[in-house]
């Protein structure tokens, strides 16, 4: 309440995450807890109509929440990080636990009312076996060749079918 100056009679807008949305009215504040009366909730699809999953190799430090953040903003659905042998950075319970608090923060600023998800991590391995054969899949490689690069049949897929999974390595590339 302090942070948004609330007083009674304001109106708010809620999300809950998994695509609805609430107007309220700021009923009472007190230095504690802020009331607010629901007028309506109504579920609004902000989503695009493909799910993208990003597998990636989390960077160190500070990088990790801002890239949470941007591919929370650009509408990515899932996280996966990825355990490779080169990862700079094997993500804990807590520094996941940190991460959905990002998206959160990430959700509230963009006007996005759907939370992005981030898994459990997984090595490249399990992430292709667990992979349904249906999904449009990338990896990205610094030194593919151009005869294994996205084709136009790999884009006119991405268009077709529903969901597109990218695979992005550590800082120092995947090892064979």
């Amino acid at each position: 309440a302090k942070v948004m100056r609330a007083q009674p009679g304001d109106q708010v807008e809620l999300f809950d995450g998994s695509g609805f949305q609430f107007a309220a009215t700021v009923s009472e504040v007190t230095r504690h807890s802020v009331n607010l009366r629901i007028q309506s909730r109504e579920q609004v699809s902000r989503e695009a109509n493909r799910r993208v999953t990003i597998a990636v190799s989390l960077p160190k430090g500070d990088r990790q929440k801002w890239l949470v953040e941007k591919l929370c903003e650009v509408g990515v659905t899932t996280i996966i990080p990825l355990k490779t042998e080169r990862s700079v950075a094997q993500p804990t319970d807590k520094a996941l636990t940190r991460l959905r608090r990002c998206v959160i923060e990430a959700s509230k600023q963009c006007g996005r009312n759907t939370l992005m998800e981030i898994e459990s991590p997984q090595s490249l391995g399990e992430l292709i076996e667990q992979t349904n054969h249906e999904v449009v899949r990338f990896i990205a490689h610094p030194y593919s060749s151009e005869d294994t690069a996205a084709s136009n049949s790999d884009i006119t897929a991405i268009n077709t079918n529903g969901s597109v999974i990218a695979a992005i390595g550590p800082e120092g590339g995947f090892s064979e």
